[in-house]
């Protein structure tokens, strides 16, 4: 077994077990670009888009409840000194 007789099994074993690892590396290599030039925590920011647009409703909603319990409690308070100019509580 001397020449291509040797080489052709040889090369049949590098394809077979080779491939998988390149593929590994490659892809390993890829992650790798995509953390150092921060596309990973880009998209990682479009995956919480929704949920900062959510807490921006829940804020504005906050906000207009709480001009609503201010407004009542002005309109309370100013029930409260009619009532007492008109004397009505006694």
């Amino acid at each position: 077994m001397d020449g291509p007789e040797v080489l052709i099994p040889l090369a049949g074993i590098l394809l077979v077990f080779g491939t998988p690892i390149i593929i590994i590396l490659t892809n390993h290599q890829r992650k790798m670009a995509e953390l150092i030039h921060g596309r990973q925590g880009q998209t990682a920011g479009q995956d919480l888009a929704p949920i900062y647009h959510e807490l921006k409703n829940l804020r504005d909603s906050m906000n207009s409840l709480s001009l609503n319990v201010d407004s009542l409690r002005h309109e309370v308070k100013a029930q409260g000194e009619l009532r007492d100019r008109l004397n009505i509580g006694e």
